[in-house]
């Protein structure tokens, strides 16, 4: 694959046709709550959820070295919580320097 999605969305473009049938196939089978389920319920779900989200499905050149996950942001926001929930009784102005000290711009 060529890393910008166009061939990832070439193959699934072509992908779906071919399987439609399948992924349209009804069970006759009735849950608990009589509702006609489709044998492939969660590969419908995910195929249809996958196309609008293939651009960022790869790793574009202007974005080499960027985190592919929002981790390590989290943990830094979860660090600065607990910091300031340690000292509950700060005032406005206090949290506001200790929020810039922390991300070392004050």
């Amino acid at each position: 694959m060529n890393g910008d999605g166009a061939e990832f969305e070439n193959k699934y473009r072509h992908w779906k046709p071919k399987w439609v049938d399948m992924l349209n196939r009804r069970s006759t089978l009735k849950s608990w709550d009589d509702v006609v389920h489709t044998q492939a319920a969660a590969l419908r779900h995910a195929q249809r959820r996958l196309l609008p989200v293939v651009p960022f499905t790869y790793q574009l050149p202007k974005c080499v070295g960027m985190p592919n996950t929002n981790n390590k942001i989290e943990g830094t926001f979860t660090d600065l919580e607990k910091n300031l929930n340690n000292h509950s009784g700060m005032s406005k102005e206090n949290r506001k320097q200790s929020i810039s000290v922390f991300f070392g711009i004050g």
